[in-house]
């Protein structure tokens, strides 16, 4: 008895949907249906016609999103177009290169990953151009990418607006706004995320790359550790979580980068102290320094810098004296570390590259179509789809960034 009861209801649940289902279809006028409607029991009453309403209804778009209370909101594309629409830019003619967009320099001869990153079909990735694309859109502004091989000369000549990864001791002429990064040296370890200690370092073997910055600043100190060099960042950190060394010593960035593409690796604190890295400007555009230096600080104090550094750097915060190893001893003759990084000792064979292999261009594609981010993927004709466009104005891609 029990068994068939629950038979009839079942029927009857299903015959009720049936009939709200069809009803509903019927009184929003739906035909052409992927399915064959239930036969009805009983003939449907022929629908009197509605009168005409002495009020037009709301346009829906107007409408506030029901689903806002649950969490649910539009795409990130949406959301972005939203952002950039409330924005109406102060900057005009006089004080960009190109009136409505910002037009960005990209040092992509020296600055690499997890700063730029360069996908395939020459797309391009990474916190500078995350950063920059913010910014603008913070400015009301539309956004241009072009290639630079320095900092003073395209300002000067007008090839752009700003330059990224700019530092006081890198620009003699153009004025450094703000700031969006830390540059420091700093080691990883296989152990605990924590600060290390120079008596955890005395006697460790440490990966690096000879002649590299990171080198310069160890050999400026007496910690005394075992110097295995590697060709690449790369080749360390495999070294390192192969039990191979101890540390990694590198920029604090590309190391946090690629800590968390080779798991167990884990920042274990700076060799030298975080200097800010910002946005260089022209020094006489007064307007587009204010307009900046407003955009960097909604980009950072409204959550957009902590997505980003989510995406390249694990979420690593930003670096500050407390992340500093104490008491690191000093040689004597030790040559003087300028504020940029450099051993000021003639020695330095450049910074550290990372080898961007497949799988990681294949992650950062993967990333940026998850995420929605905007496809800066280049064309034919060298100019990027949508609203983003580039210029080959200077030499092609360093041979330190390897796809």
């Amino acid at each position: 008895m029990t068994k068939r009861w629950q038979q009839g209801a079942t029927h009857r649940k299903s015959l009720a949907a049936a009939l709200a289902l069809s009803c509903a279809l019927v009184l929003s006028g739906c035909s052409n249906l992927p399915f064959d409607m239930p036969n009805l029991p009983f003939e449907l009453p022929q629908l009197p016609q509605l009168p005409e309403l002495p009020f037009d209804l709301p346009d829906p778009s107007s409408l506030p999103n029901p689903f806002a209370a649950l969490g649910v909101s539009t795409s990130v594309e949406e959301a972005r177009a939203a952002k950039a629409s409330e924005k109406t830019s102060t900057l005009t003619s006089d004080d960009l290169v190109q009136a409505g967009i910002l037009t960005v320099g990209l040092q992509t001869n020296q600055i690499s990953a997890p700063f730029i990153v360069e996908g395939t079909g020459r797309s391009i990735y990474g916190i500078d151009v995350d950063f920059a694309s913010a910014v603008a859109d913070e400015l009301g502004l539309a956004v241009r990418f072009v290639e630079v091989t320095d900092i003073d000369d395209p300002l000067a000549t007008g090839v752009c607006d700003i330059v990224l990864d700019a530092a006081p001791a890198r620009t003699k002429t153009a004025a450094i706004v703000g700031g969006y990064y830390e540059t420091g040296v700093a080691f990883f370890s296989k152990e605990a995320s924590h600060v290390a200690t120079v008596d955890e370092l005395q006697g460790k073997t440490v990966a690096l790359q000879d002649g590299s910055v990171s080198q310069g600043a160890l050999n400026r100190t007496t910690i005394s550790m075992e110097q295995r060099p590697y060709t690449n960042l790369n080749e360390s950190f495999e070294a390192l979580v192969a039990g191979e060394v101890d540390y990694v010593l590198c920029d604090a960035y590309p190391g946090a980068y690629l800590a968390a593409a080779y798991d167990g690796a884990d920042f274990a604190g700076l060799l030298t102290s975080p200097s800010m890295v910002g946005i260089a400007a022209p020094v006489d555009k007064a307007n587009l320094q204010l307009a900046l230096k407003d955009a960097i600080a909604s980009v950072s104090d409204g959550g957009a810098m902590d997505i980003i550094r989510s995406t390249w750097i694990n979420g690593m915060p930003t670096l500050t004296e407390t992340d500093v190893i104490a008491n690191v001893p000093i040689r004597e003759d030790a040559p003087p570390l300028d504020e940029w990084g450099t051993v000021q000792d003639g020695s330095n064979a450049g910074s550290n590259a990372v080898i961007i292999t497949q799988s990681m261009v294949d992650e950062a594609n993967a990333r940026a179509e998850a995420e929605s981010y905007t496809d800066y993927s280049y064309t034919e004709d060298n100019s990027y789809t949508e609203d983003y466009s580039y210029s080959e104005d200077t030499e092609t891609y360093s041979d330190d960034v390897v796809a």
